[in-house]
C-alpha cells in the first residue's frame, strides 16, 4: 500500500472478491458499483449460482428486471452464452469453471450434469426466463389479472414511439381548440405560456406532461395552484398590470413632486436625470407604463432600493421621500422592492397556473383516448400494477397466486427505479418475509446493483436518491455490511480521476442529490482502474456565434432547414472532423486490449466514438457531413425519418414525374439535387 491507495494487484483481489460476494446467492444484496465495474457479469454470475446451488430451483422462479429492452437482451444473451459453453466443456474444464465462479467448497457439492442440463432446462421453460424490464413484467401481470385491476382484457401496450404519436394528436387536438374558443381557459393558458417563453417551444412541456400523467392527477386532486397561491400570498385571478396600478396609485405624488425638485437643486448631474425620469413617470397618462418608469428609477437592476437617490444637496424633501446616502429608512424605496417581490410572486403564480391548465387538459384528453382506443402505456402498467399489489381490495388474493412464481428478485440499473416501481418490488419481497414453511437449500433472496451517477430517466420518474438510501440501510443493517465496486475494467485511470474530481473534488454529488442522503465525501466511492493505459480528457471553449454578415443572394437563396457554414454548431462539427482527421494520419497511438495483454497501434476510424444528445437534429447530420467530407470513414445516421431523408425524397420526386411528366417541380427537384447535380 502507498499514500493509502492499494496497488494495482491488491484492487483487483479486492475487485474480484466484491464481485464474488455480490453474486453469493445465499443473501439480500444492494450493490453500488462504478461504471465498467461488471455489474451484468455479476448479474449473470449470481443467477447461474442460483441454478446451480438452488436444489431444483427452476429458471422461471428468477425475476430479472432490468430498465431497457437492451439491457434485458444483453444479460439474456450472456446467460444463455454461460449456460451454452457449460453443455459442451470438458469435464476438467467445466470444473475449473464452477470452482472460479462458486468456489471450492460450493462447486464441489455440485453434480457437473446438472451444470450440463441448465441450458436445455431454460430453454425449454415456459416463458422462458424472466430476464426483463419492469415494464414488461407489469404488462404480463395486467394480462393476468385484467378484470382485478379494473382494465379491460385483450389492451394492448404502448411503445415509447406509439405513446409519443398518441401525445402529439392530443396536443394537435388541444391546439385546435384554442383556436376555436380563444376566450377558454386553454387558449389563456396557452397565450400566458407563449407570451413568457417567446424564444423557446413548447416541446419541452409536451414532453413532460407525457410522462407525468398521473403527478398531473395527484396535482388537480391536490387543488391545482391553490396551495401556491396561498404560500405567495397572491389571489389567483390577480395579474401583474392590476398590482402596477394598484402600486403606482399608492405612491404619494405631491411627496414625489417636492422630491423631484430635490433633485433639480443638485449639482450633480445623476441627480438630474433620476429627477428626468421620476417626471416623465409622473406624466404618463398609462398607469401601468408610468409604474415601470419609477421603478427602474427607484430601485437598482437587482431590483433592491437605490440608496444613491438622496444626497445632503438635494434639500429635505428629497431625504424624506428617498432616504439619505447612509440612511437605512427608506419607505417609499422599500414599498417599491415589496411591489416587486409580489409581482414576482403573481408572474410564478400565473404561470404555474397557465401550466395546470394545459395539464389538466393535456391529461383528461390523453386518458380518454387511451380508454377509447383499450391502450396503456408504460405509467398506466407501473401505478395500475401497483395499485393491483399495493390497494386494491383483491391484493392479497393476486399476493397469493404470485407467491409461487418467484422466488428470487435481480433489479439491473436500480438508480432509475421510481417510488411507484420500488412499491412493486418491495409487496413481491415481503412475500419472501411471511413465508416460515419453505424447504429449499437457500432462501428467497432480493439483489440489487445501480450506479446513482448513471441515473438519465428523471424526466420518467427515477428517483436515485431511493437507491442511495436502500443502499445505506443495507450497510448499516446488514451482518454482512454493503458491497461497493469500485474498480472500472474499461476506463484508463486518467478518464477515472477526472470523474472523481467532477463528482467527489468539486462536490458533483451533493449538487446533484438531496443532501440528506449523500454520505460524506470521505466515504464516497472513487473509482480504481485496471487498465494502466494512458488517457486524456480536453474541454474546448464552446464555439463563438457567427460575426459574418452572411447576405442571401435572390438568384442564389438559402435553404430554409440547413445550418449556415459559420454557423456555431457547423463550425463546432467541422473541428470535431479536422481532429479526427489529423488523429488518423498523423497515426496517433492508441492502446487496445487484445487477448492477453495490451496492444498499442496507430488509431482507426473504428476505435472512435462521438457521443451527442440526440441522434437527430442539425448538429447531429453536421458531423456526419463534415466527417464525410474530410475523408473520415464514418457509419452515418442508425436512425432516422425515412419521408424527411434527402435520398427518399429525391426517389420520391422520381416517382411523381413519372407518374405525371408535367410535375415541373418535381423534375426539378431532382435535376438540383445529388442524383444529377
Amino acid at each position: 500500500m502507498r499514500d493509502g491507495v492499494k496497488d494495482s494487484g491488491a484492487n483487483y483481489k479486492d475487485a474480484v472478491k466484491q464481485q464474488f460476494d455480490a453474486a453469493n446467492p445465499k443473501r439480500d444484496v444492494f450493490v453500488s458499483a462504478n461504471a465498467g465495474s461488471g455489474k451484468t457479469h455479476v448479474l449473470v454470475n449470481r443467477v447461474s449460482r442460483l441454478l446451480l446451488l438452488g436444489t431444483g430451483l427452476s429458471p422461471d422462479k428468477i425475476l430479472c428486471l432490468t430498465y431497457t429492452k437492451a439491457a434485458a437482451s444483453e444479460m439474456q444473451t450472456r446467460l444463455f452464452d454461460t449456460l451454452g459453453k457449460w453443455s459442451i466443456m470438458e469435464e476438467a474444464e467445466l470444473r475449473e469453471e464452477l470452482v472460479k465462479l462458486l468456489g471450492k467448497e460450493d462447486s464441489a457439492q455440485v453434480d457437473l450434469r446438472l451444470a450440463r442440463r441448465l441450458f436445455a432446462k431454460a430453454l425449454e421453460t415456459p416463458e422462458g426466463l424472466k430476464v426483463q424490464t419492469i415494464h414488461a413484467f407489469c404488462e404480463r401481470l395486467l394480462s393476468r389479472f385484467p378484470v382485478e385491476a379494473g382494465i379491460l382484457p385483450g389492451f394492448d401496450a404502448l411503445d415509447d414511439n406509439e405513446a409519443k404519436a398518441l401525445q402529439a394528436e392530443v396536443w394537435q387536438e388541444i391546439l385546435k381548440l384554442a383556436h376555436a374558443n380563444p376566450e377558454s381557459e386553454t387558449a389563456w393558458a396557452l397565450t400566458e405560456l407563449m407570451r413568457a417563453n417567446a424564444n423557446a417551444t413548447l416541446d419541452g412541456l409536451r414532453s413532460w406532461m407525457g410522462y407525468n400523467i398521473y403527478k398531473i392527477l395527484d396535482w388537480e386532486a391536490a387543488g391545482g395552484t391553490a396551495t401556491l397561491a396561498d404560500m405567495l400570498g397572491v389571489d389567483a385571478q390577480t395579474t401583474e398590470d392590476a398590482v402596477k396600478r394598484a402600486a403606482w396609485a399608492a405612491v404619494p405624488k405631491d411627496k414625489l413632486r417636492a422630491a423631484i425638485a430635490g433633485l433639480r437643486e443638485s449639482s450633480k448631474s445623476k441627480q438630474h436625470e433620476n429627477a428626468d425620469k421620476l417626471q416623465k413617470a409622473l406624466e404618463t397618462t398609462e398607469e401601468v407604463e408610468a409604474y415601470n418608469i419609477y421603478l427602474k428609477a427607484v430601485l437598482t437592476t437587482k431590483q433592491t432600493p437605490m440608496k444613491t437617490i438622496g444626497t445632503k444637496d438635494c434639500g429635505s424633501a428629497t431625504t424624506e421621500y428617498f432616504g439619505s446616502t447612509n440612511s437605512a429608512d427608506t419607505p417609499e424605496l422599500d414599498a417599491a422592492a415589496n411591489v416587486v417581490a409580489r409581482l414576482q410572486g403573481v408572474k410564478i403564480l400565473t404561470a404555474t397556473r397557465a401550466v395546470f391548465e394545459i395539464s389538466r387538459e393535456f391529461a383528461a384528453r390523453y386518458r380518454r383516448l387511451k380508454s377509447e382506443r383499450r391502450l396503456l402505456d408504460f405509467s398506466d402498467q407501473i401505478m395500475l400494477t401497483r395499485k393491483l399489489l399495493k390497494e386494491s381490495h383483491v391484493s392479497d388474493w393476486v399476493s397469493y397466486k404470485l407467491d409461487g412464481g418467484i422466488e428470487h428478485i435481480l433489479v439491473d440499473e436500480a438508480q432509475d427505479t421510481s417510488q411507484a416501481q420500488w412499491d412493486i418490488v418491495d409487496v413481491i419481497r415481503d412475500m419472501f418475509t411471511q413465508d416460515q414453511i419453505r424447504d429449499t437449500r437457500y432462501p428467497r433472496t432480493m439483489f440489487a446493483v445501480g450506479d446513482e451517477k448513471q441515473s438519465i430517466y428523471s424526466f420518467q420518474g427515477a428517483d436515485p436518491e431511493l437507491f442511495i438510501g436502500r443502499t445505506k440501510d443495507e450497510e448499516e443493517n446488514s451482518k454482512y455490511g454493503g458491497i461497493r465496486m469500485r474498480m472500472s475494467f474499461r476506463s484508463a485511470p486518467d478518464i477515472l480521476r477526472f470523474v472523481d474530481e467532477v463528482f467527489v473534488g468539486q462536490g458533483g454529488m451533493e449538487k446533484m442529490f438531496n443532501a440528506e442522503f449523500v454520505p460524506p465525501a470521505s466515504d464516497l466511492i472513487r473509482h480504481t482502474a485496471k487498465r494502466k493505459v494512458p488517457g486524456l480528457v480536453e474541454l474546448w471553449p464552446l464555439s463563438p456565434a457567427p460575426t459574418s454578415d452572411h447576405k442571401e443572394l435572390p438568384w442564389k437563396p438559402d435553404p430554409v432547414d440547413s445550418e449556415s457554414e459559420d454557423s456555431a454548431r457547423e463550425a463546432l462539427a467541422r473541428e470535431i472532423a479536422e481532429q479526427i482527421k489529423s488523429w488518423i494520419d498523423t497515426k496517433e497511438p492508441v492502446t487496445v486490449r487484445g487477448k492477453d495483454n495490451e496492444i498499442t497501434r496507430p488509431m482507426q476510424p473504428k476505435d472512435i466514438l462521438i457521443l451527442v444528445r440526440k441522434r437527430t437534429g442539425a448538429f447531429f447530420n453536421a458531423v456526419i457531413r463534415n466527417s464525410k467530407w474530410q475523408g473520415v470513414p464514418v457509419a452515418g445516421a442508425d436512425r432516422i425519418v425515412l419521408s424527411e431523408s434527402i435520398a427518399v425524397q429525391d426517389l420520391m420526386s422520381i416517382a411523381r414525374f413519372c407518374c405525371l411528366t408535367g410535375d415541373d417541380l418535381a423534375l426539378a427537384e431532382v435535376l438540383k439535387g445529388p442524383l444529377f447535380g
